[in-house]
């Protein structure tokens, strides 16, 4: 008897729990960042996951009981913040080796996929989470060929659960033009690398051998060529960690003589310099962190800051990261980014666009997520203020393909225990 209630209940609730996917979700009444513009009295509605339909109130009919109708009067609907050249899922403690899980032996490693590496146990997703990103895309760093990224969402029990693109493209490091002397306190003089030439020559050779293996036939098993081979059978993006304008102008030129039509220029300290090849070869850019010191003694210290706004100004598409130290953690910070750009002449448009929508199209997962589209992937957040802003940026409601996860973290969750603890009171 006891067991044939067990069984009831259980059916029940995974009744419940198929119906809640399957119901029409409907916000109303907000200020909605849709794709094609800004909705200031709108709605939205999605199901299984879908967005179906986004509009005006004026248009909103009332979709009967079954649907499940939230008012979020004068807050803001925006899509979920993507974070690209990502450690998230890839590291927890960075003190701790045996939890850092980007970083291989060996400068050729094509065949090595963040893939299969992802942990989405990870605590840190949860922190990150709460400021509204929703998408990762974890990279390796090491060598001088990295190896394969992938495309995640930040929900699920595995990576399986989690994967929105697999595989979607190689990292490597291009080889430092110039040496930097000193610590990020005191810099010393840039010094020119001698070996850049050959480093360059050596990293196009086996480009070009991983080329020409892809193209023949009957040759040994070889996992690293395999692992590269795709770059040029199924047309993978290429993204390329290079800094300064000969390292990035080198790079698209590289590109272009072996025939890889999608390269990406991760990093982009100088990409204002070059922006007229990379406008002309149509590559875009993956910027890093704005909080960062200038690139040279004479640059102004706000170049760093203003440089989107400049890429913006001459036609350069282009995406924010959080790489750098603490990268995995601080990828929360990843809206601050935008909002700083803003804050330095970026567009308010062009400031939500890198970090959602361009992302997206620089990953070639734009048909699925990055804005809001009927048809697309329901991954947004309801927020009750500005969200580039710190002291705004606060969700009151987080979906990830329509479904809704909480808005805590163990951090906040902490915060809360310790105010009630002390009897104080939330500021």
């Amino acid at each position: 008897m006891k067991t044939n209630k067990l069984i009831l209940l259980a059916i029940a609730i995974i009744h419940q729990t198929v119906f809640a996917q399957k119901a029409l979700h409907c916000l109303t009444n907000a200020r909605i960042y849709a794709e094609n513009g800004v909705i200031e009295n709108g709605f939205i509605t999605f199901q299984n996951g879908i967005i179906q339909q986004i509009g005006s109130m004026a248009e909103w009919k009332n979709p009967g009981t079954d649907a499940v109708v939230v008012d979020v009067k004068g807050q803001n609907v925006y899509p979920g913040f993507i974070a690209l050249d990502s450690r998230v899922g890839l590291t927890e403690i960075d003190a701790v080796r045996a939890t850092r899980d980007f970083n291989e032996v060996g400068q050729f490693n094509p065949h090595v996929r963040t893939l299969i590496a992802y942990n989405t146990d990870s605590k840190i997703i949860e922190t990150i989470r709460t400021n509204g990103v929703l998408v990762v895309q974890p990279a390796p760093t090491g060598g001088r060929i990295s190896g394969q990224s992938s495309v995640f969402k930040l929900t699920g029990w595995n990576w399986e659960d989690a994967i929105i693109s697999a595989d979607d493209g190689y990292y490597i490091n291009w080889p430092a033009a110039t040496e930097t002397t000193g610590w990020w306190a005191e810099p010393g003089e840039d010094r020119s690398n001698e070996q850049y030439l050959s480093q360059v020559r050596e990293l196009e050779e086996y480009l070009l051998k991983a080329k020409a293996y892809s193209q023949a036939k009957n040759l040994p098993y070889d996992v690293r060529l395999t692992g590269l081979s795709a770059l040029f059978t199924r047309k993978k993006r290429l993204y390329i960690r290079a800094y300064r304008a000969r390292e990035i102008r080198d790079a698209v030129l590289m590109c272009k003589r072996l025939g890889i039509d999608k390269p990406v220029i991760s990093g982009g300290w100088e990409a204002d310099v070059v922006a007229e090849i990379l406008k002309e070869q149509n590559v875009p850019v993956i910027l890093d962190r704005l909080t960062r010191l200038p690139d040279s003694r004479d640059a102004h210290v706000h170049s760093p800051f203003a440089l989107p706004a400049v890429l913006d100004s001459l036609g350069v598409l282009f995406a924010f990261s959080y790489a750098g130290d603490m990268e995995a953690m601080g990828t929360r910070n990843l809206p601050f980014t935008a909002g700083m750009a803003r804050g330095y002449g970026l567009k308010e448009t062009s400031a939500l666009a890198a970090i959602s929508l361009n992302a997206a199209k620089i990953a070639g997962i734009d048909h699925l997520v990055g804005s809001l589209k009927p048809g697309k992937r329901a991954f947004l957040f309801v927020n009750k203020g500005d969200a580039l802003e710190m002291i705004t940026n606060n969700p009151s409601r987080i979906y990830i393909d329509g479904e809704e996860i909480r808005t805590t973290n163990f951090q906040t969750e902490l915060y809360q225990l310790y105010l009630k603890k002390y009897n104080l009171d939330n500021p």
